[in-house]
């Protein structure tokens, strides 16, 4: 994603004002977003992110500056901006280093999202759709999410490491919701996997949408929760998990 030579030189500029780690975080990433409502398509985006993150340490202390160009002299001219923050004499070298690229087979990735048309997203989105809105008449409405990301990424730093990476993400996000006597309740099932489109094509789509619409039905049916005072057992080293919870979201 970058050339070595550039890499060596970008963090050379991060150790030059004595700072002793520098690290670059190089990312390329695009994403699609479909948004199913009421058997309708509400919206659709795509998008692509690109950006170069350089980070520099002096013991506790840290500096971050990030660009989305690509040009030698822009990328230099960030890692001497964010190394100005550091007054020091340099006393760190860039380490000798050779890039690894993490070897894809471990996740083999059959079909990738750019490849497929959107006609094709939305057939499984309709499918999950139809199974969850028919579930029960107590059904009123039912949205469905489609996601995917295919995100390239590079890490180097001035220890020697160098590692590139690719991450392919795909999800579908189902929420039913029931209503009755003026009360509503929701259920949700989101499959997803770090899969290409592949994972659609073994997915029981009718199921989950199926499964949404049981939750929120259940939900809908449900008697409430016994009240008053009873008595809480907490486990040693669980208190503020507990804490937190109670009064960790609030504040």
């Amino acid at each position: 994603m970058l050339k070595k030579d550039i890499i060596e030189k970008i963090l050379d500029v991060g150790l030059s004002t004595g700072g002793d780690f520098s690290e670059i975080f190089v990312e390329d990433k695009t994403n699609t977003g479909i948004s199913l409502i009421g058997g309708k398509i509400e919206h659709t985006i795509s998008g692509r992110d690109y950006g170069i993150g350089i980070r520099i340490f002096d013991g506790f202390f840290s500096v971050y500056a990030y660009t989305n160009s690509v040009n030698e002299k822009d990328l230099i001219e960030t890692a001497r901006k964010a190394s100005a923050a550091i007054r020091k004499v340099k006393n760190r070298s860039v380490k000798d280093f050779s890039t690894q690229i993490i070897d894809g087979t471990i996740s083999p990735i059959e079909i990738y999202p750019g490849t497929v048309s959107k006609n094709r997203k939305i057939d499984i989105m309709k499918r999950a759709y139809h199974a969850a809105s028919t579930y029960d008449n107590i059904i009123t409405q039912v949205t469905v999410n489609y996601l995917d990301s295919h995100q390239k990424i590079m890490i180097a730093n001035s220890e020697g490491v160098c590692k590139e990476d690719e991450r392919i993400r795909t999800r579908l996000a189902i929420q039913a919701i029931a209503s009755l006597n003026g009360e509503m309740q929701s259920g949700y099932f989101g499959p997803g996997s770090g899969k290409g489109f592949e994972f659609f094509e073994g997915l029981d789509v009718e199921w989950y949408g199926k499964e949404a619409s049981r939750i929120a039905k259940t939900m809908i049916n449900a008697e409430y929760s016994p009240s008053g005072k009873m008595p809480v057992v907490i486990d040693n080293g669980f208190g503020g998990v507990i804490f937190h919870e109670a009064c960790g979201h609030g504040l």
